[in-house]
Parts: C-alpha cells; sequence; structure tokens
C-alpha cells in the first residue's frame, strides 16, 4: 500500500522542510545547486537565437558562459542589440520584459537571461 502523503523532509528538530529551508538541504546533501543550474538545453537555444538575432559567430558563442555580462565589457550588447534580443525573446518564447529594472537583471549575465527567460515561460499563461 502507497501512503497518501509523502512524510516529506524533516529536519533534525522533526520540522518539516519547506521553501528556503528545503532549497538549502537539498543543495547541502545532493550537490544540486538549484538556482545557479542553467537549463542547457535552453540556454542553446538562446545561443542559436543570439547568433541570427545578433550575427555572431561561433567562437563568439563558444566565448558566453553563465557569468558573462550581456552588455558593456562582457559580450558587448548595446541598447539597440538588447532590444533586438528582446524583440526575438518575445516571438519566439512569447516571454516579455516588462520594466527597465527586470531589464537589468535578466541582462546582467547570460545565466541570469536564461533563468529570467525559463521563469516568465513557466509562469506564462501558454508555457509549455
Amino acid at each position: 500500500m502507497v501512503p497518501r502523503h509523502s512524510p516529506g523532509i524533516r529536519d533534525r528538530d522533526g520540522s518539516r522542510l519547506r521553501g528556503a529551508r528545503f532549497v538549502v538541504w537539498l543543495e547541502r546533501n545532493t550537490g544540486r545547486h538549484t538556482k545557479h543550474d542553467m537549463n542547457e538545453a535552453l540556454a542553446n537555444k538562446i545561443k542559436a537565437m543570439m547568433a541570427k538575432t545578433l550575427d555572431l559567430d561561433e567562437g563568439q558563442l563558444n566565448e558566453i558562459g553563465a557569468d558573462m555580462p550581456l552588455m558593456d565589457n562582457g559580450l558587448g550588447l548595446d541598447s539597440i542589440d538588447a532590444l533586438e534580443l528582446i524583440v526575438q525573446v518575445e516571438k519566439e518564447f512569447g516571454v516579455k520584459i516588462e520594466s527597465s529594472e527586470a531589464a537589468r537583471k535578466a541582462f546582467s549575465s547570460f545565466g541570469a537571461f536564461v533563468a529570467f527567460v525559463e521563469d516568465a515561460h513557466i509562469r506564462s499563461p501558454s508555457g509549455d
């Protein structure tokens, strides 16, 4: 017989781990860093989209890592490049960047951009 409810993960004091406490437990006990793992399949799709939209060559694409800033001294995108990328992300993923603050966070690094697209796509009503 299968129990109807999982007993869950319990802390030393017997309290059930939820939310941030569970994430910390998961990272410590499995080595998986949930916030920092980049969805590689999505990252590759975004790199391909960036190559097409921004006319990047394979050498430039291979240099892009999760920590690489997209603007200024990182990949070197300017405001026009960022706008083209935003338009393409809206077309391909149905994801909109609603504010300048959200854009600053999303463009802070390639990994942040991938995470933003993934989170927004999951939250969107049409997200698969």
